[in-house]
Parts: structure tokens; C-alpha cells; sequence
């Protein structure tokens, strides 16, 4: 089933939609805009949420957080819910750990 017609990915591939950073707003007022924080961290892993796993995926599945290797994967541009978000297709070993069980099947 798939409910967002979103792509689906082959074998042991994971689509994942990184977490969007927010502009953060220092004590002097000073904003830094997410692009520059990314930029100032650029070996640090990304939060993201699975959209949909390949067939021979176990050890994650769709709606959970996972934390990802910077800088992999393949990303694609899709229309989700009427806005165009940025979405990636990694390997599986690039997963650094899962945050949280997500939706049960």
C-alpha cells in the first residue's frame, strides 16, 4: 500500500526525507539561516524520517527517525502533501542508528 504514490525503493535501499533545519537566532540577535549551519557542520550525521523501505530492509521500517551519514545517497525532488520536498535514497549501511520505533505495522 502505498497511500503518497511515493517511489519505492529496490532491494536494500531506504528513501528517507532529511529533517529541515530551522534559522537559529543567537543571544546577540545575530540569525544564522539553516544553510549556513549546514555548511558549519558538514561531517555531522542528519536527522531523517523513513518514507519507505526496500525489500530486503529489516532493520528499519517506514515512520521511523533515523540519524544518516552526511552527504550520501541519491536525492530526487518529489510533491508530498501539495509542496515539493527534497528526498534521499541511501544504502542501508549508511544508517547510523534509529531515534525512535515509530507507527507499528
Amino acid at each position: 500500500m502505498n497511500p503518497l504514490n511515493l517511489p519505492r525503493p529496490t532491494r536494500d535501499k531506504i528513501l528517507v526525507m532529511p529533517q529541515e533545519l530551522n534559522e537559529k537566532k543567537l543571544e546577540s540577535g545575530l540569525v544564522i539561516p539553516s544553510h549556513v549551519q549546514v555548511e558549519m557542520n558538514l561531517g555531522n550525521p542528519k536527522i531523517a524520517t523513513v518514507l519507505a523501505v526496500g525489500p530486503n530492509i529489516t532493520s528499519v521500517r517506514a515512520g521511523q527517525n533515523v540519524l544518516i551519514e552526511p552527504h550520501i545517497g541519491l536525492e530526487a525532488v518529489i510533491e508530498m502533501d501539495g509542496e515539493v520536498k527534497t528526498v534521499s535514497f541511501i544504502e542501508e549501511k549508511h544508517l547510523v542508528a534509529v531515534l525512535e520505533d515509530g507507527p507499528q505495522e
